[in-house]
């Protein structure tokens, strides 16, 4: 009977806890909106914080209390919610955004102090301009152009590797493998002229077969 009793008391305690909880974290995002930093938001805006804060444990900023490096409401997403359903919009924008600070930010030594794929040792490896007419693939147009640019530069530095004289040998057909080789994996192949152990090579007698 005593240990019913001392459930049935913990229960009823672990319940009042929790509530307790519960009510005192509303209590706080509540007054958390009331303040000038919160009080301009629609109330779509404040539900969403609200339901941010329940999830996550963190109250989300706004764009008037923002914070270097820490996420916040992002103000296009505000005007998203406002719209609800009276107009359908394709374009989602995401709900929050984090400004970065770049100043501390430490550049390796390795690493050039500028790139621009417009000069690069005198040679540009920009594409030319792409029409996307009416879609709305902007990003997949600017993605496809870097990865354009990319592609070129590399094609051009493996090139340069197939003139040394590690490669300058081989027949053209084992140029194009090591070329293919290299745009899958971007990894240069070594040749038996310049193999290091432990490391693949290019086999020779792969060479003759390929002839």
């Amino acid at each position: 009977m005593k240990k019913k009793y001392w459930l049935f008391s913990f229960i009823i305690f672990f319940v009042f806890v929790v509530g307790f909880i519960v009510l005192n974290k509303e209590e706080d995002i509540e007054k958390v909106l009331t303040k000038e930093s919160y009080v301009y938001l629609p109330e779509v805006a404040k539900k969403y914080i609200i339901s941010y804060y329940n999830e996550t444990g963190t109250i989300l900023k706004t764009e008037r209390n923002k914070v270097i490096n820490e996420p916040y409401l992002n103000p296009d997403y505000v005007k998203y919610l406002e719209l609800g359903s009276k107009e359908v919009s394709d374009y989602i924008p995401a709900d929050t955004l984090v400004d970065y600070d770049y100043s501390k930010v430490e550049v390796g030594s390795s690493l050039p102090s500028k790139y621009d794929s417009r000069n690069v040792n005198g040679k540009s490896y920009v594409t030319s301009n792409k029409d996307q007419k009416s879609s709305s693939l902007c990003w997949d147009f600017s993605v496809t152009s870097v990865l354009e640019s990319k592609i070129l530069n590399k094609e051009e530095d493996i090139e340069k590797v197939l003139t040394k004289e590690s490669y300058v040998y081989l027949p053209e057909v084992a140029k194009n493998y090591i070329i293919s080789y290299y745009n899958e994996t971007g990894t240069i192949l070594k040749t038996e002229k310049n193999k290091v152990i432990n490391e693949p090579y290019l086999n020779p007698d792969y060479v003759k077969y390929l002839e």
